[in-house]
This record gives structure tokens, sequence and C-alpha cells, in this order.
């Protein structure tokens, strides 16, 4: 069969092709399957279409490429193996760059380890000895995940330019990065939103484009169920955005006049965005929930009097106490910010906090209250792990909170439990995390337990780790979610973050457990609160649920949280 023919006939193939979109995924009709047949079958026909690190063929690998568009064109060739030589399919760009990608083993469009994208070049050399394939974008990847970690890559939107990556032990090759933004952009011209896809490898690709200017792409080594893993990257990405803004400026991300001054200013947001991807302090949710991450002081009337009077007299009306982390006081008004402001705000006082520092004034901008006009953060170690913060200028520290170390002092013996002394849990409780809907606040806190048991029980850190699976898994499939940010309908409906059998009834799960061989956890959700509980494997499965709402109860009573 001749060459010319082939194109013609694939051609025709490649005409049938229909892409179909889907909540998580883009999938590709049958034809493609049909068009790989036919490159397989012609493969040993034709010497055009013989692999190409044959000594005889007159065209050789130039180089890994990311070349894409939205026009029609044909590969102007095609080099395919047979399937049992385990090989991917290389595509050569044409006009415009046009590419054509698709999954050999099961039909899925997306970097899946089974294409590369190459350049050949003719050449009128002597033969040289055979050539070893070129790496594949997709397996170097696969390679690099296999850890589990979570790597993110930040590019302009408009020309693919790679701002920054972080998250990956060594640097990501170029082909990689390009390859990832190039599929993207192939399936806008396509009329086709790409938002993930799964790797053969069980690894997760998440793309988000913000404000048309920034293209964000989180890649997880897997681990959890695909869309647990989903929705936590898509939180991830959307934080990673609001950082960039609470730091820059959304104004200094839309407008790029500079791309290489650019990038030396996004090195200031990488301690926040390690934070995020790193999960540096065990306890801390907040990234996760969208909650502010707080604590419940035994004497919140005395610490919420001197919140507000330091915040007054400094002439603003944002203020909040940190202790350790986690907001002990704070103004009315810095409650009113969204749910991820007040959260990111935290990450920086933390981030702050750890550089031991008395003091400090950074400037930072609100990503949904003023992402383009910047505000003075001015900080204050009052004592080792208790900080005062105000969205104003200060030198009142010493006047307010002097009479109150002692009070001070009481919130810091608290520790990680952050609740009072007078909430007595229950000894069966594990682990708990309790959001208050809707002030959007939370506290959470994992017990140790020194006695031996049998079987042994969950260690703290994996606690934390359970604790966070059950948030994701509950609020994914069975709980309501209320969004922090204000999105349009249509990306809420893209996000999809509830099953849908849940979709088809007309009720709300209010209740849902599971029961596994390390622990037992249950979830609750009533109209103020939700509460996510880890138990012993002991605790009788028919008296969970009267645990979660004793729990509950108590709580509440205590501390009117």
């Amino acid at each position: 069969m001749s060459s010319s023919s082939n194109l013609v006939a694939m051609k025709k193939v490649v005409q049938q092709l229909r892409f179909e979109a889907s909540i998580n995924r883009v999938k590709v009709s049958q034809a493609a399957a049909d068009l790989q047949q036919f490159c397989l079958q012609n493969a040993l026909q034709d010497p055009l279409l013989t692999g190409v690190s044959s000594s005889t063929n007159p065209f050789r690998p130039q180089k890994v490429c990311s070349f894409f568009a939205s026009s029609g064109a044909l590969p102007s060739h095609i080099a395919a193996r047979p399937a049992e030589c385990n090989r991917p399919l290389r595509l050569r760009r044409m006009n415009h760059g046009t590419t054509l990608l698709w999954n050999r083993r099961c039909g899925q469009l997306g970097l899946l380890g089974c294409v590369v994208l190459t350049e050949l070049r003719r050449h009128d050399a002597t033969p040289e000895p055979a050539l070893a394939p070129p790496l594949v974008a997709a397996n170097i990847l696969e390679m690099m995940l296999q850890d589990g970690s979570t790597h993110l890559l930040c590019l302009t939107a408009s020309s693919g330019v790679p701002l920054f990556t972080r998250g990956a032990p060594r640097q990501l090759p170029f082909p990689v990065i390009g390859s990832l933004n190039g599929v993207h952009m192939f399936g806008g011209g396509q009329g086709v939103v790409l938002s993930s896809c799964e790797t053969e490898g069980g690894g997760k690709v998440v793309w988000r484009v913000f404000r048309d200017s920034v293209m964000l792409i989180a890649v997880s080594g897997g681990g959890s169920s695909s869309k647990e893993e989903e929705a936590r990257l898509q939180r991830l990405l959307e934080d990673v955005w609001s950082c960039m803004v609470l730091v820059l400026g959304q104004d200094e991300l839309t407008n790029m006049r500079n791309v290489e001054r650019l990038k030396r200013d996004l090195r200031s947001c990488f301690s926040l965005i390690d934070q995020l991807l790193e999960e540096r302090q065990q306890g801390i949710l907040g990234n996760l929930t969208h909650c502010a991450d707080s604590l419940l002081p035994p004497n919140p009337a005395l610490l919420q009097q001197a919140v507000d009077g330091f915040a007054q007299a400094a002439d603003s009306e944002f203020g909040c106490l940190l202790v350790h982390g986690r907001i002990a006081a704070a103004t009315e008004k810095w409650w009113r910010l969204a749910p991820q402001e007040v959260v990111l705000l935290s990450a920086v006082i933390r981030s702050l906090s750890a550089s031991g520092s008395a003091s400090c004034d950074y400037p930072v901008f609100l990503p949904h209250g003023s992402p383009t006009v910047a505000h003075r953060l001015l900080r204050f170690q009052l004592l080792p792990g208790v900080d005062v913060c105000v969205l104003a200028e200060s030198e009142l520290v010493g006047l307010f909170w002097s009479p109150l170390v002692e009070a001070l002092r009481d919130c810091l013996a608290l520790g990680k439990r952050c609740m009072p002394t007078s909430v007595s849990l229950r000894p069966d409780v594990l682990a708990l995390l309790l959001i208050n809907r809707d002030t959007r606040r939370s506290v959470s806190c994992v017990r140790t337990h020194p006695l031996p048991s049998d079987p042994p029980l969950p260690s703290e850190a994996r606690c934390w780790e359970l604790l966070k699976l059950l948030y994701i898994f509950s609020s994914t499939r069975y709980f309501s979610q209320e969004e922090a940010l204000c999105v349009s309908p249509e990306e809420r409906s893209q996000r999809g973050n509830t099953e849908d059998f849940v979709l088809g009834f007309s009720h709300q799960p209010l209740q849902c457990y599971s029961v596994t061989d390390e622990c037992k956890s249950y979830g609750l959700q009533t109209a103020q609160h939700q509460l996510f509980l880890l138990m012993p494997p002991s605790v009788p499965t028919f008296a969970l649920r009267s645990v979660a709402t004793q729990t509950l109860s108590d709580i509440v009573a205590a501390t009117g949280f």
C-alpha cells in the first residue's frame, strides 16, 4: 500500500473522530481505535510506517515536541509499531502543529503513557547505528510519580511558557511540561474543556486556567480513588491561584508585561505554595475544608473583647488572635472575609511566625475582597506560639495585651486539643473534625492513646491522614460542600463533587459511616454542623450514631461553637 493511499485512508478515518465531554475526562470515540488498528496493520508494509529506529529508515527522531493546534490538518507521517512490540505510536506535527492523541489501551484522550509526540526530519547522511527510541513524555511522568507525591506546574495560558514548578524532587523535563500544556490546548481547539485525566499507573492530572492568563496543572501519583483525588487537586489549584493573588495581586498576573520579571516575583509565593503541597503542619485542615482552623479558648469573652479593642484602637476593623496557628478570637469583620481568605491569611501568619521575628509588616491582596489593592498585614508575637495581627498600622500591642498574658498562657496549654477542658470527650473517640457551616470555622483534634491495644490503634500522624480521607470521602459523595469561591454555574457543574445516585434523589444524606481494619469512622451532618469521627474497631457499629450525636451535643453545649 502506498504512502499517499495510506494518508487518504487515514484522513477518512480521522474525519470520523468525535470528542465527547464528560465531567471528569474527555473520551475519544471508537474511530480512534479504528485509526490505531489501521496504523498497526500497515506498520510492516510500508517503509514510511516502520519503526524510526531502523538504521535504513531515512527518518530519525529529532526532538520530542509539544506542538498542538486547533486546525484539522492530518499529521504528515506516522511511525507505528506492532502492538506486541509495546512501543508508542508517534505522530509528526504538520501545518500549524496539528497532532492527534489517543490511548492505545483504553481510548482516553490524554497523556496516559502510550503516546509520544516526535518531530521527524529527513537527512541524507550515511546510515547510522540504530537509534534508541526517544523517551516518552508520559512514561517520564509515570516514573516521577512513583513516590506518590503531588507536582504543580504553572504556565502562561496563552503561550505555554513555564513560570515555575513545585513539589517535584527534580525539574520536570520540558517535553513533559509542554505535552501537558499541549493536550489541553488541543482539546480546547476541538471545543472540549479537558479538566482531568488518569494515567495508566493510577496517577491523576488536573488542569485549570485562571483569568485566561495562568494555567495551573496538578499531577498526583495517586493513592486514593479517582473522585477523591480529583477533588483534592481541584481545591489545591484554587488555593495556589489565590496564594499568587494574595502575594502579587491580580493585575500583576493578568497583565503580563515581562514574563521573566513575573518568574522572579513568583518566588515570593513559594513558601505558601509549599505549605499547601507538603502539608507540613499536622492538624491544619483549612486548606482542604476552606474552613478556618480554630481553637476554643477557656475564656473566649475576655479574648474577644481584647481583640475588638485592639483593632479599634489601631483604626482597623480586621483583627485576629492566633494560638498555635489556629484562630482563638477575631473581629466580626475578619469573619466576614471570604472563608478562603481567612484560611490563607492564617497560613501567611503561620509562615511569618515560623521566621522567628517578633513583628513584621507584610503587604497582602485579598483574592476576593480586594484583588487589585494591597493592604498592610501587621503581625506581632505576644508569646511564643501566640500572634495577633491587624490589617492596619498599630503601636498599641503592649497596652492591650500585657494584662492578658495569663489568659494567653491558658490558650497555649490547650495544645493541639483546640478545646477547653470543660469539653469531655468519650474515651472511644480517636479523632474528630467539627465544622460550623454558618461561620465556616472548624476545630479538629487527635487524641493519643499511650496504652497498647490489640489490634494496635493508628498513630497520631495516621489519624490525621484518615481524618482528611474521611472528609474528602464524605464531602464528595454524601454531604454538601459550601464552596468558599464565587464560581459560575458552569464551573460548579464541571466539578461534579456529588455522586450520580445522590443527584437522582430528592433528599440529602445526613449520616454515613465506614468500617476498616484500622478504625471505624462516622460522618454526621446537621443544619449547622458537620462532624467527622474516628473510633477504634472495638466500638460496635450500631453505637456509632449515638457516639457522634453525643459528642456533637457535648461540644456545642460547652462552647457554643
